[in-house]
């Protein structure tokens, strides 16, 4: 099965005339999938009004598209107000949030900035996750890599290092259960693997 999210995320990269329109796209998709995803009656509304049978598809679209208006009140932008229409037009507006995550990640791909996810116990010192950054992109050949970081105390300590397909276990949560598996005679897993 296709990855929808992706395909239309890389057809809307495609169609952007210039840089600066792959950057008022992207900000426009994360200004809506925040709106989808915050608590709260406006995103409720929001939701109920793209599914809303009595909404014609023309207002939908026409909601989505102002998200790129380039100043309130002006039109929106063109290529992104087809984008929409289709989006809507195809029984897709279901998929905004993931569309507006694949389109980033597209986006960064297309630029040569790698993404990657540390997962910690606790707070990094300070600089760590810079260095690990600059360290990624070293090791991955990327221009530059965006860190983002994602606290979980069940690690203990230590950290996970995820960036596409590639992670990395570093924690204790990691070792202790490799050390178990090992006391109770079970296969030894693998170095910095799951297991």
């Amino acid at each position: 099965m296709p990855d929808r999210r992706r395909a239309w995320a890389a057809a809307l990269l495609a169609a952007a005339p210039d840089e600066a329109r792959r950057e008022a796209y992207g900000a426009a998709l994360e200004a809506i999938a925040a709106v989808l995803a915050a608590p709260g009656p406006e995103s409720r509304a929001l939701r109920d009004f793209l599914r809303d049978p009595a909404v014609s598809r023309e207002r939908k679209a026409g909601l989505l598209a102002s998200a790129a208006e380039p100043r309130p009140g002006e039109p929106p932008d063109p290529v992104f107000a087809r984008f929409c229409a289709l989006l809507v037009g195809k029984g897709r507006a279901g998929l905004l949030s993931a569309v507006a995550a694949a389109y980033g990640a597209e986006l960064d791909r297309s630029r040569g900035v790698a993404r990657v996810l540390v997962e910690a116990a606790r707070e990094p010192p300070e600089g760590l996750l810079s260095a690990l950054g600059e360290a990624w992109a070293a090791y991955s050949g990327s221009r530059s890599a965006r860190v983002s970081l994602r606290l979980r105390p069940e690690l203990l300590a230590g950290y996970r290092l995820v960036s596409g397909s590639i992670r990395l276990d570093c924690s204790l949560a990691r070792r202790a259960e490799s050390l178990g598996l090992r006391l109770a005679g079970g296969p030894p897993a693998a170095a910095g693997g799951e297991g």
